[in-house]
Parts: C-alpha cells; sequence; structure tokens
C-alpha cells in the first residue's frame, strides 16, 4: 500500500496559549515581577510609615494608636503575602496576576488611606490647601497612588477590560478613604467632598486613563510576540540549532501531548525572488512530500508542512532526543570503523 496520505500545507492559524491569550512564558515573567513589585511596595510601605518611629522610639505609642496603622500593617502583610505566593505558590500564573490586580486596588486603598485619613479636622485647614492649589502659591503635589497606577501595567500584562476595572478601582482609593474619614469624623464634616472630587479627577484619574492606555500597548505586543511563537498548531518553546537555510526550535502541539521539532525555512535562504515564489513553494512540497513517504526506522515522521503568513516554510518533525554527529565526535574523539559502518548502513537504508 503506497502513502499518499501527507497533510496539505497550510497557512498558519493563531490560537491563545492561555485563557488571557497571552504566552505562558510572559505570564510567568510577570508573575515574578509581581512577587518582586509587591516585597518593593512592603519595603517602601514600611519605611514611608515607620520609619520615623524606628530612629524615634518615643513616636511608636502615638504610631501604633493611630486609626491608620492597621490599614497600614495589613497592607504590608498583604503585599508580602503576593510575593510569597508568587515564589512558592502552585497558583497558575494567570490566577496569580489576577490576584495581583486586586491587589493594585488594595495596594492604592492602602496608599491612600495612610496619607488621607484624618486629613483637614478642620475646615479652615483645607481652604488654605485649596487655595493654594487654586492659585498654585503653595507645592500641591499628586496623590501617591498616580505613581502606583502608572507602574502596575508594566508589571501586569492583562486583558482592556480587567486593566480599566482595575485602574478605576485603584484612582478611586482616595475618594474611597476621604468619604469615609469625614464619615467618622476624622476629617471635618463640612469639607466639600466635590470640589476634591476634580482635584483627583485630574490627578488619580488621569493616571488610569493613561495607565490602560499603556496596558493596551503592552497586552497587544504580548499578543503579537504570541503569533510570533506560533507555527499552525505548534508553539516554539525552544531554539535547537541555527543554520544557512533557517532555525529548528523545540516545539509544542497546542492540543496534544507530544513534542515536535520545527525547522523554518526562510524563502531567502532559497534564492527566490517575488517571479520565483510559486515554483520555489512547489518545489518544497514535493520535497515534503516524498520525506512523508520514507518508511525507513531511521528517518524521523513528518508530521505535517506548510508556509507561515511571512513566507516561510517548515516542516513539523518527530522529535528525537540525543547527538548529532558533530557533537557525538567532539565528545568521544574518532569512531571505530565498525561504529561508522553501522552509522552508514543507518544512513544509507533511510
Amino acid at each position: 500500500m503506497t502513502f499518499d496520505s501527507t497533510p496539505a500545507p497550510r497557512q498558519v492559524r493563531y490560537g491563545d496559549s492561555t485563557p488571557t491569550g497571552l504566552p505562558r512564558d510572559i505570564l510567568e515573567r510577570a508573575s515574578k515581577r509581581l512577587g518582586w513589585a509587591a516585597l518593593i511596595y512592603a519595603g517602601t510601605y514600611f519605611m514611608a510609615y515607620f520609619g520615623a518611629a524606628t530612629v524615634n522610639p518615643e513616636s511608636w505609642a502615638t504610631l501604633l494608636t493611630h486609626p491608620a496603622t492597621p490599614v497600614a500593617t495589613g497592607s504590608i502583610a498583604l503585599a508580602l503575602a503576593i510575593y510569597f505566593l508568587s515564589r512558592f505558590g502552585r497558583l497558575r500564573p494567570e490566577v496569580l496576576l489576577d490576584i495581583g490586580l486586586v491587589f493594585e486596588v488594595v495596594g492604592a486603598l492602602g496608599i491612600a488611606w495612610a496619607n488621607v485619613w484624618g486629613s483637614w479636622p478642620e475646615i479652615g485647614q483645607f481652604d488654605l490647601w485649596f487655595e493654594n492649589l487654586r492659585t498654585r502659591a503653595g507645592w500641591v503635589g499628586i496623590p501617591w497612588e498616580c505613581v502606583w497606577i502608572l507602574l502596575f501595567p508594566l508589571i501586569v500584562p492583562t486583558t482592556p477590560g480587567k486593566s480599566i476595572l482595575a485602574s478605576i478601582g485603584a484612582a478611586s482609593a482616595g475618594m474611597v478613604v476621604l468619604i469615609l474619614s469625614r464619615a467618622f469624623g476624622a476629617t471635618a464634616a463640612d469639607v466639600p467632598v466635590g470640589q476634591l472630587f476634580w482635584y483627583y479627577l485630574f490627578s488619580t484619574y488621569l493616571c488610569a486613563a493613561i495607565a490602560v492606555v499603556i496596558s493596551r500597548f503592552v497586552y497587544r505586543y504580548g499578543r503579537r510576540l504570541a503569533k510570533a511563537q506560533e507555527v499552525g498548531s505548534y508553539r516554539l518553546t525552544e531554539l535547537l540549532g541555527r543554520g544557512g537555510m533557517g532555525d529548528v526550535w523545540v516545539a509544542e502541539h497546542q492540543m496534544l501531548a507530544r513534542p515536535a521539532a520545527i525547522k523554518l525555512i526562510r524563502p531567502e535562504a532559497l534564492g527566490a525572488n517575488e517571479a520565483g515564489a510559486r515554483v520555489v513553494e512547489e518545489r518544497f512540497k514535493r520535497e515534503a512530500r516524498a520525506t512523508a513517504a520514507l518508511q525507513s526506522t531511521h528517518t524521523v515522521n513528518l508530521y505535517d508542512f506548510g508556509v507561515t503568513d511571512d513566507g516561510a516554510f517548515y516542516y513539523v518533525m518527530e522529535m528525537l532526543d540525543g547527538l548529532d554527529l558533530a557533537t557525538l565526535v567532539d565528545r568521544f574523539g574518532p569512531l571505530p570503523a565498525a561504529r561508522v559502518a553501522h552509522i552508514l548502513r543507518g544512513a544509507c537504508h533511510s
């Protein structure tokens, strides 16, 4: 029975390698970045909030009874928990990054709590602050949450929808803490929340809008990288070798638990111009079918072949663990004649 059931060449079709649409290696690296960001958050928060007490022990009594101290302690503990989850936890990267988005909101709330709770206990203090803001007579900075909001999309790549929700939630932290502080009497009841809304609109909410734009660029870059790493139903994972004609990669099938080797042949390496591209493609198909028809046990199986969207030819072949002849000779030196004859017989049989 002759073999002529080789798969037809097809164009590359891209699929999502994870539920987020981003390659798993990108998510794994992002998980590590999230862990380091959480550790930096914990250290920075500790120094900013408890730093003065470490050099002035007398201030510990006042600091420990401050209403913001439990929130500060909880924020630091949460950040450390995120760090240990990223290092020693067994969560999937996409799940950990979703938890990271919650951490973005809660972390912004912790920053805002330390800065906003108890602000303007008297209306006169607010009037002076707002007059400086209106006339620029004094220094009025932006909330520290802005730095957190702008940095986070560079740490955690996510879908646009999740980015919008997390950014808006983090940007609302200052207003939420202010309303709570006013409701519990830590801030003067006649402090006009409406006027402060405009301050937050042009600070934290503006930064949230910028963060969403940054997140879209980061996400699109990740999707393009995912597409560039996929050939047919396979995803390139590791470069095995590079030669004059092209590259050989280790690849994983998206559905099957079967490793494979993919050889990518650049069209320019075949010396084809635009007019001869069709001829080169037909020759490539004939050679692929001829290779697939080989039945020798010394020949790797050809699983698939085709042409990528950018015009590169590819073979999907059986993945074998072992040494090539050059490595064999380099490692063990000249081979005995009997072994050389055995290798040559296998090559000729193939």
